[in-house]
C-alpha cells in the first residue's frame, strides 16, 4: 500500500514539474516571438523607411499621442508623408509577455537622424510599445509612446553601448497570481489621485521592485530605489493623470493603462510651470496587488 502510494505521488509530482518546465518553454517562446516582432520593426524603419514600418507593425485601433492627446496611430502615420532620408533607429532593452500570451510590453531607447549619413542624431530618446496578437495571432503595437534622454554618457552609457552594439534583452514573465480588471481600475484611480498631492507617495505604493521609469530628458530608472530618487529629485510637484484606455490580459496577470498627464514643475523662483503630456503604464499583479513595471511620461 505505502508503495503504491509513493508511486502515485511520484508520478503526480513529475507530472506537474512537466507541466511547469512546458508552460516556461512556451513563455520563452512567446517572448522570443514578441522580441523578434518589435526588432523586425526596427529593421523595416532602417531597410525601408518609418512611415510603412509603423503602417505594417501597428494595429488598426493603435493608439499614439499628438499634440499631447492620445489619437488612433494607424490613421496619425497614414496621414504621414514618406521620408526615405531620415532614420529612426531603436531596439528594446526589456520586453514581457502575458502568461497567456498575447499581451506583452517592450522598453528601449532610440536615436533620430534627419539624414541617414548623418555623424550623429539629433534625438536620443525611450519609447514605450504595448503589443497584443491580433486575430491571426500575429503581434501588433497597440499603445506607443516616446520621451527624449540625455545624449549618453556616465549613468546612460550602458544603454549607449546596448544601442550600438545590440545588448540583450531583459526578459520578464508575469506571476502566476492573477487580478481583476475591477481592482487595476482601483489601483490606476488610487495612484492618479494620489500623484496630485504627494507623487512620491503615490509610486512608493505602487511602483514593483523591477520598473521601467521613463521622464523626458533623464536617465531611465531601472528599479524602484533609482525610480523613486528621480521622482523625489525632480521638480515635480504633482502629476495630474486622466485616464484615457486600459486592457487586461486575458490570464489577468498583466495589464496597461494610458492616458493625459498635466504636470505641475516647481520654478527657481518659487512660480509654478505646468505642461500638458501623456502618459503609458504597464502593471503587474504581485499576487496581492497590481504593481507599475513599466511607465513613460512624456511630452510633444
Amino acid at each position: 500500500m505505502n508503495v503504491f502510494f509513493t508511486i502515485v505521488s511520484f508520478l503526480l509530482l513529475w507530472s506537474v514539474n512537466r507541466a511547469a518546465a512546458q508552460n516556461q518553454t512556451t513563455r520563452r517562446q512567446q517572448l522570443d516571438e514578441l522580441v523578434s516582432s518589435e526588432n523586425a520593426f526596427a529593421k523595416q524603419a532602417t531597410d525601408f523607411n518609418t512611415r510603412k514600418a509603423f503602417l505594417d507593425a501597428i494595429d488598426s485601433s493603435s493608439v499614439m499621442f499628438s499634440g499631447n492627446q492620445s489619437v488612433n496611430g494607424y490613421q496619425l502615420w497614414q496621414g504621414r508623408k514618406e521620408n526615405p532620408d531620415d532614420l529612426l533607429y531603436w531596439f528594446p532593452a526589456v520586453a514581457g509577455v502575458s502568461a497567456s500570451g498575447e499581451l506583452g510590453y517592450t522598453i528601449g531607447p532610440s536615436i533620430f537622424k534627419q539624414k541617414r549619413d548623418d555623424p550623429g542624431p539629433v534625438y536620443y530618446g525611450y519609447y514605450f510599445s504595448i503589443w497584443k496578437r491580433d486575430r491571426s495571432g500575429k503581434f501588433k503595437v497597440l499603445v506607443d509612446a516616446g520621451t527624449s534622454r540625455p545624449k549618453p554618457g556616465g549613468a546612460d552609457i550602458m544603454v549607449e553601448k546596448q544601442l550600438t552594439d545590440g545588448g540583450p534583452v531583459a526578459g520578464r514573465a508575469a506571476g502566476k497570481a492573477t487580478g481583476t480588471k475591477a481592482n487595476l481600475l482601483e489601483a490606476e484611480k488610487r495612484l492618479n489621485e494620489l500623484a496630485l498631492t504627494q507623487p512620491g507617495k503615490a509610486y512608493r505604493a505602487y511602483l514593483a521592485n523591477e520598473v521601467w521609469l521613463l521622464r523626458e530628458g533623464m536617465p531611465v530608472g531601472k528599479n524602484k530605489a533609482d525610480a523613486l530618487r528621480m521622482v523625489s529629485g525632480s521638480k515635480v510637484q504633482s502629476y495630474g493623470f486622466t485616464s484615457k484606455g486600459n486592457g487586461i490580459a486575458r490570464s489577468n496577470d498583466l495589464a496597461y493603462t494610458y492616458g493625459e498627464a498635466l504636470v505641475t514643475y516647481r520654478e527657481a523662483e518659487g512660480g509654478e510651470k505646468k505642461r500638458p503630456g501623456y502618459y503609458v503604464r504597464a502593471w503587474q499583479y504581485s499576487g496581492k496587488d497590481w504593481q507599475i513595471i513599466g511607465e513613460l511620461v512624456g511630452h510633444q
